[in-house]
């Protein structure tokens, strides 16, 4: 059968056939990933070393369950990479650029300062808040009238 595009219709396909470029995906990543990232490298890297772009590791982390596993795996053990080199750092009298390293923590893995912040909030009782409530009602009420 003949369509206006010009290609083949699915019911020229026979059953089973798989329509798509193949997938380049090998069970074998799943590992080859996390051993790939425990020394601290980015996934992008991975990517590199695979061959492939960033949006298709992303896919393979929906598509296949195992994948995205191990790729969450492999991301902790890429922290913990630098987490400890972090730690060897501040203990070594060598040169050791902190900046660099939290700019590092931040960037890569989402680390942030703390904030610390205190609210302090007021407790009134019903009727007071009812009878402000009025007033704010009727301030509004006043202005919109003007």
């Amino acid at each position: 059968m003949n369509n206006p595009g010009g290609g083949r219709n699915s019911s020229d396909k026979p059953p089973g056939y798989i329509f798509g470029r193949p997938t380049e995906y090998r069970s074998e990543y799943c590992q080859e990933i996390v051993d790939f990232m425990s020394d601290g490298a980015a996934l992008c890297e991975f990517a590199k070393h695979i061959d492939v772009n960033m949006d298709t590791i992303y896919q393979w982390a929906k598509v296949h369950p195992d994948f995205s596993e191990a790729k969450k795996k492999a991301m902790t053990f890429c922290e913990a990479w630098w987490s400890a080199a972090g730690r060897q750092g501040m203990r070594t009298s060598g040169p050791f650029n902190a900046s660099t390293w939290i700019f590092n923590m931040k960037a890569r893995f989402k680390w942030q300062d703390q904030v610390n912040v205190e609210m302090k909030a007021e407790v009134v009782n019903e009727d007071k808040k009812d009878q402000r409530l009025n007033e704010v009602i009727a301030i509004l009420q006043s202005e919109f009238k003007k």
